[in-house]
């Protein structure tokens, strides 16, 4: 959903963003919800096909608040 939400505000669109909430103590998920509120975004890979070209790229999404 992220990469979507992330297309939409990069094309103009008002959307807010997605806000994540760590329910746990666990030091080890610090750093997870870290990566997110990184300036550069965190990479989100994408690969597939669409209509007759095979799609493999990276996009660095921004729209998670954490």
């Amino acid at each position: 959903m992220a990469p979507f939400v992330h297309e939409a505000h990069e094309a103009g669109q008002v959307v807010p963003p997605i806000t994540l909430i760590q329910t746990s103590g666990a030091a080890d998920r610090n750093d997870r919800i870290a990566a997110f509120n990184r300036e550069e975004g965190y990479p989100v890979i994408i690969r597939g096909v669409a209509g007759n070209d095979i799609v493999d790229r990276t996009m660095h999404v921004r729209s998670i608040d954490a």
